[in-house]
């Protein structure tokens, strides 16, 4: 599987999957493989359309059709299983897939060479970082904090989980920035609030990247 390193999507993410796999397939012995992803998104099992474009850095694949999935949560552990398998059976029926390889281990090392080019590999989130991405509040005379159960636990804003995926998220963002040709790279605030317009960040969060551009 041939995958670029130079490959900069800007896109926002159409779909953010989790417990995934990545195959190959093709129907016929002379055909070109095409790279499809099966995993979770919204509680939903989903198999994309052929993968055109893969952002390393970025953990993000670009469909023929301009869908584009975040990948930035774990791969799942071996074999798919359940509905997520029952619908990739179904799927390689109805596309008469003849050949599949899983390439899930192959993707993962190409986003994991990219990370360590990059310097990604941040293990606390600074200080600095805005974690109002995850705060609610109730209208009323007397605003009020929303909590949310997670397991046998109510929490208030985020979990360390969570603010590390934000943190991660944010970061590579402002890198994607530094990978743009110099010649056409736009200011800081164009690309934050024009080139990333459709992304769901908090005013806090564009601030924080803008900062660091």
């Amino acid at each position: 599987m041939d995958i670029s390193k130079t490959t900069v999507l800007l896109q926002a993410p159409t779909y953010e999957l989790h417990g995934w796999r990545a195959f190959q397939v093709r129907a016929q012995p002379d055909e070109t493989p095409t790279l499809h992803l099966a995993g979770w998104s919204g509680g939903q099992t989903r198999v994309c359309s052929p993968i055109a474009g893969v952002d390393v850095l970025l953990r993000s694949c670009l469909t023929r059709r301009s869908k584009l999935y975040s990948l930035l949560a774990p791969p799942a552990e071996g074999a798919l299983d359940g509905s997520l398998l029952e619908l990739w059976q179904k799927w390689k029926s109805v596309n008469h897939i003849t050949w599949e390889l899983d390439v899930t281990d192959e993707l993962g090392c190409a986003f994991q060479s990219a990370q360590d080019e990059w310097g990604l590999a941040v293990e606390a989130v600074p200080d600095d970082f805005p974690t109002g991405y995850f705060a609610g509040t109730v209208s009323g005379s007397q605003p009020k904090l929303l909590a949310r159960k997670i397991g046998d636990e109510f929490i208030v804003g985020p979990t360390a989980e969570e603010l590390r995926w934000r943190h991660s998220l944010c970061l590579r963002l402002t890198l994607q920035y530094q990978r743009l040709d110099k010649a056409d790279r736009p200011t800081a605030d164009d690309f934050v609030y024009d080139f990333l317009k459709y992304w769901d960040l908090t005013p806090a969060e564009r601030r924080w990247i803008a900062a660091r551009l």
